[in-house]
């Protein structure tokens, strides 16, 4: 047996066998089924289940329908099948097996369940912006808090600002204390003064320091940078700011903050938030907004009329404008409404600097705006796919080439082939970083075909593209892929010889188009690939000759000793298809397609040098939802690259983004009609649809 068909037999007679008294169905009637069943206790085996087969007799099981599984006490299910299309099989079975209470477990023993999700109403989730407007068109003066009310940090607590600060100053080269905790000491220490200034915090941070002046402006200058990559615009509420002024009523700003006014004004007009009458800060006064703010605000504008006041903080924003005799109406901040959510369970993977970021994130992604898309459990509504992009795949695909970077940065590289499809963004974004030492990145024009078929010069490497799983025939499938007009009656000498004639002159036409476009030069080369066992790197490496480092999303298990041998690293390591249970196994297929260009696949280079590309089979809807979702990958990684201080510093692992891309699935998220409708993933190699859209 095979590792993957040990592994079945191993895990199924723990679980199932030894350590199970139920009835046991198995949903499946492939190879690894009839192998699964060669090597276990078959009286176990009460049937089987595939609505293909049903009522036939398969290894020596009948292959049941629904209802005949329902009238068996105690029943279980046990999916044989892949993980990355596991989910697809469950959801056909779900409401059946919820309503008969069947429990249905993949080969691990995980039992396989809907996702629980609060119903609850909460009531972040229930703010009206027509309860808003209401408020507003009654009152004479506007005030609105700064701070999660109009601006958000991608950071889950405001001290983690200064975390950042201490990783940037780690790169730039250690102090002698630890600044984040000596900047919070310092504002503690003055608490006294009931809202010190910035430049009063850092007067005291030198005093305890011993930091000169010139040394605590730097220190300021990037505690301010920090602050400014951090910053993210609320632009519903933003708006709002430009819409009362419109109305001619008076717009205040009001702010609990130790930046001075000047450098709040700087901050604001970054985002084009310049439609207010005046700006109050405490630390201008020293007074918080519970000792004094509010009073100091109407005594200077001189307010006799209804005023209105807008924030987040239920104390601060709420409870004491109240007792002023202020209106007030609360807006949640994005990190709340996060913890409110259906997605609150992230949290609990915040741990490092970097996931508390990436958190911060995706709560100032999904709930900018406080009257935006969701449900009132907070469940999400997608209806655009730059959206979809930016929450759902671009932290994914970020942290990989976090990852990738830190790699480089590590090994001896010269150059970095992102090949064609797979490789298109993840190389815009490359080039987008622009790191000082990285090697030169190219798109590798490519395929599954176009390298096996060029390095084939053996009947065994022949054997071997033949027998690649596929739809076809194995005879009708060796005349598509070497491009023959007979099969020559596969596997005949006759075959084997047309066969490799053709595999010589696409190799001569191949090694043509790579030396013109000077795209073997360098002898250390790295190798992007997303899930794949490593066949198209190997065969490039034959091919030219050359020894290449992969560096994956995922690698699978490697199917022969030689690819066994190659050096291939992978952020989420190396498993099996059948031991993977992770979200990017379950919708690799869909990221494919997320990943890939906006041209067909490359079939060969002919005669000419001219590269010649299978019929593109997505329709131009597909290809515009792929292009905006690559708007939204693009702009978040922008923006967490420049976020980043120093890529060795992050280095959580890949757990919580995992958690995140599992967010894509039809429990947590609602993707609106027309969003990604008909998308599907053609593997022409294959000659078949891979996977349907796994939700």
């Amino acid at each position: 047996m095979n590792p993957e068909d040990e592994y079945i037999v191993k895990q199924f007679k723990s679980i199932f066998i030894e350590n199970c008294n139920h009835p046991i169905v198995i949903y499946g009637t492939g190879i690894r089924t009839e192998n699964l069943l060669c090597h276990i206790d078959k009286d176990r085996i009460i049937g089987l289940m595939d609505p293909k087969h049903t009522g036939e007799v398969m290894f020596g099981k009948r292959v049941f329908d629904y209802d005949e599984v329902a009238q068996i006490p105690d029943v279980i299910i046990v999916i044989i099948a892949r993980n990355s299309v596991i989910h697809v099989i469950y959801r056909r079975i779900r409401d059946f097996t919820e309503k008969n209470g069947i429990g249905v477990y993949d080969v691990n023993g995980m039992e396989l369940k809907s996702v629980m999700v609060s119903t609850t109403e909460k009531e972040c989730f229930g703010v009206r912006v027509e309860d808003l407007e209401a408020a507003i068109r009654n009152a004479d003066v506007v005030s609105f808090d700064i701070f999660d009310t109009l601006l958000c940090r991608s950071v889950l607590r405001p001290t983690d600002v200064f975390a950042l600060v201490d990783q940037e100053l780690q790169r730039m080269g250690k102090r002698g204390y630890v600044f984040s905790k000596e900047r919070v000491r310092a504002e503690k220490e003055l608490s006294h003064l009931d809202s010190p200034t910035i430049y009063e915090i850092y007067e005291q941070l030198g005093r305890n320091t011993g930091e000169t002046k010139e040394a605590l402006d730097h220190l300021l200058e990037i505690e301010i940078a920090t602050e400014q990559k951090l910053l993210y615009p609320r632009k519903r509420m933003c708006e709002k700011v430009q819409e009362i002024s419109r109305m001619g009523k008076k717009v205040l700003l009001i702010s609990d903050m130790y930046f001075t006014k000047d450098i709040l004004k700087k901050l604001l007009a970054q985002f084009g938030i310049t439609d207010y009458d005046e700006l109050y800060v405490s630390s201008e006064f020293h007074r918080w907004k519970a000792t004094g703010l509010y009073e100091t605000v109407r005594e200077r504008e001189n307010i006799t009329g209804s005023w209105l006041h807008i924030g987040d903080n239920p104390y601060a924003d709420v409870v004491m404008p109240q007792r002023c005799g202020i209106q007030t109406f609360q807006i949640y901040s994005t990190v709340e409404m996060l913890e409110q959510s259906i997605y609150a369970e992230v949290l609990e993977s915040a741990g490092s600097l970097e996931e508390k970021v990436v958190l911060a994130q995706f709560a100032a992604q999904a709930y900018n705006d406080p009257f935006g898309k969701f449900d009132r459990t907070g469940k999400i509504s997608v209806d655009r796919a730059d959206f979809l992009g930016e929450l759902i795949f671009a932290p994914i695909i970020f942290k990989y080439l976090l990852w990738l970077v830190q790699h480089l940065q590590k090994d001896q590289v010269d150059l970095v082939f992102f090949p064609s499809r797979d490789g298109y963004i993840l190389k815009q974004i490359y080039d987008q970083i622009g790191k000082k030492g990285l090697p030169q990145g190219e798109y590798l024009y490519t395929s599954r075909r176009t390298a096996m078929v060029a390095a084939a010069d053996t009947a065994e490497h022949v054997k071997e593209i033949c027998e690649f799983p596929g739809e076809d025939t194995v005879g009708k499938r060796a005349q598509k892929r070497f491009r023959l007009k007979d099969d020559y009656g596969y596997p005949s000498d006759q075959f084997v010889t047309a066969a490799l004639q053709e595999c010589e002159r696409e190799r001569k036409n191949y090694l043509f188009f790579l030396k013109k476009n000077n795209k073997i030069c360098c002898d250390r080369i790295a190798f992007v690939d997303f899930v794949a066992v490593g066949s198209v790197q190997e065969a490039l490496s034959r091919l030219l000759d050359k020894e290449m480092h992969g560096y994956y999303f995922l690698r699978r298990k490697p199917d022969t000793g030689r690819k066994e041998k190659m050096q291939i690293d992978a952020l989420y390591g190396m498993y099996g298809d059948y031991q993977m249970n992770a979200n990017l196994y379950r919708y690799y297929y869909f990221m494919e397609m997320v990943l890939t260009s906006y041209e067909p696949s490359l079939e060969w280079v002919d005669d000419d040098g001219k590269l010649c590309f299978y019929p593109e089979n997505r329709s131009e809807q597909n290809l515009f939802c792929i292009r905006k979702m690559h708007e939204g990958i693009c702009r978040y990684c922008e923006r967490m690259f420049s976020i980043v201080p120093g890529v060795g510093v992050w280095e959580a692992s890949v757990q919580l983004y995992d958690k995140l891309l599992g967010f894509f699935s039809e429990d947590y998220l609602d993707i609106l009609s027309g969003v990604i409708d008909g998308i599907e993933n053609i593997d022409e190699f294959m000659g078949r649809k891979v996977s349907e859209l796994n939700r």
